[in-house]
């Protein structure tokens, strides 16, 4: 089925600030809408998010020249074109950039459409979303895409009707209908405390989360259960101290009455077993430095200490140390996002017992990727959309981590959407664990929501 026309208009995330938001047309009548998130805390190998800079509309922030290059070059560029042509389609839009880092046309503008071209060629093979990136993302045959839920001799015809039809393509199909009984929901990163930019510098430490044993919830409905009654009861251990109960971006609490930021870990250590759960056996926790943000003259600046000024290796040392103490698991963003040296040194030291996990480092970016698995620097890897800006290239950072046994991370951004795309990107890719916030704010909700969909769906 081909695009007839593709609209593009400016929104507005969870924090106020403008996004884009795509509806895509099918010449058979489909409609799909997929907007896109930004980010606060962001690393600078990210691709380009295109902002007007007119401190006259949004102080800066609007987005009005994304918009227009949707409605204009990129939607000449793609009407009549597949809409099961996801790569081609990128593609073109890529070819049309020329830019490395999408500041031509903007990353934000690219991915709104790559991502609402997915939800229609998804309405268009009657396929719930996370199948179709499933298939997307195993599939070479990218001018067809084999059906989940067809028989092979239905399949067959369609194929003929697109003139590619081999045998190839009735394999993909084939494992296709296998996968689709294999899908899992990710194991969710929940935040429950945030500092830094997030949440107005209360903490050094960007967010501190909780994650769920596998072994020992037996579904998603489960573990987001137990998350809000850790969540709640973390509020209610906030009110009887005094404290701020006020959230951040994520939806997480940044009480400003914190005193360190191991009174962060205090706190949750002490909400997880006053719900009645056990740290280390039924709940650990998750640390994002995000020390990028903290990061000046080659050392780690720390405003909950009196700006106290610690070295590389001084800095290591405090964090294998909290590691060693608390029952942390997943250490996020820990040094600089240069600093490639130290993070194999950590990973060295530590990363049998540890989830590793870059994001600043490699900004889901095949090159940064790969030099990461070179120089054994991280075992897990964050994946943001926006941060390379397209589906397909999305897809293909994701198959390069798990080709190298690196984790895969699905997350939101700051500045999000009610969008709920990235909760089928965890399901169709098989990644390991999803980040969507804290269980509060809509736009949060949202992409729980959808993994609870997703998996009563899964039970049919």
């Amino acid at each position: 089925m081909k695009i007839k026309n593709i609209q593009a208009t400016q929104i507005l995330d969870s924090n106020a600030n403008p996004t884009i938001q795509i509806t895509v047309i099918l010449e058979n009548g489909i409609i799909s809408i997929a907007s896109v998130p930004s980010g606060t805390s962001t690393g600078k190998y990210e691709a380009l998010e295109l902002r007007d800079n007119d401190p006259n509309n949004f102080q800066g922030r609007s987005v009005l020249k994304a918009v227009e290059n949707v409605n204009t070059k990129i939607t000449q560029a793609l009407v009549g074109q597949n809409v099961e042509n996801q790569k081609g389609i990128d593609e073109i839009m890529i070819n049309l950039d020329g830019t490395e880092n999408k500041s031509n046309l903007g990353a934000n503008a690219i991915l709104s459409v790559s991502l609402s071209v997915a939800r229609a060629a998804a309405k268009s093979q009657n396929l719930e979303l996370f199948e179709y990136i499933y298939v997307v993302a195993n599939s070479e045959t990218t001018t067809r895409l084999p059906e989940l839920r067809s028989g092979v001799s239905g399949q067959e015809q369609s194929l003929k009707d697109h003139h590619v039809f081999d045998r190839e393509a009735q394999t993909e199909s084939a494992n296709a209908r296998e996968a689709a009984t294999n899908f899992k929901i990710p194991n969710p990163l929940s935040v429950l405390i945030c500092g830094g930019k997030h949440g107005n510098w209360v903490t050094d430490i960007q967010e501190y989360s909780i994650i769920p044993n596998l072994e020992k919830f037996s579904n998603f409905n489960s573990k987001i259960q137990a998350i809000i009654k850790i969540y709640k009861t973390l509020e209610t251990i906030l009110e009887e101290k005094k404290y701020s109960t006020g959230v951040g971006f994520e939806g997480a609490f940044c009480p400003k009455e914190l005193k360190s930021n191991e009174e962060a870990l205090d706190l949750i250590m002490q909400a997880v077993e006053k719900a009645d759960y056990k740290l280390n056996e039924d709940f650990t926790i998750g640390v994002d430095a995000a020390a990028s943000e903290f990061y000046q003259n080659n050392n780690y600046v720390l405003k909950s200490e009196n700006n106290k000024v610690v070295s590389a290796t001084e800095w290591q040392q405090k964090i294998i140390a909290w590691a060693n103490n608390y029952p942390i698991s997943l250490l996020e963003d820990i040094f600089d996002q240069d600093a490639w040296q130290n993070w194999s040194d950590l990973t060295n030291a530590i990363g049998n017992r540890f989830i590793i996990v870059g994001d600043d480092l490699v900004t889901t970016n095949l090159k940064r990727i790969q030099k990461a698995i070179d120089e054994k620097a991280i075992n897990s890897v964050l994946i943001k959309l926006n941060q390379i800006g397209t589906l397909t290239e999305t897809l293909e950072a994701i198959k390069l981590c798990q080709n190298n046994n690196i984790k895969t991370i699905i997350s939101h951004r700051s500045g999000e959407t009610n969008d709920s795309f990235i909760a089928d990107l965890a399901v169709g890719t098989n990644s390991d664990m999803v980040k969507f916030g804290a269980p509060n704010r809509g736009e949060r909700i949202a992409k729980y929501n959808r993994l609870l969909e997703i998996e009563n769906l899964l039970k049919k």
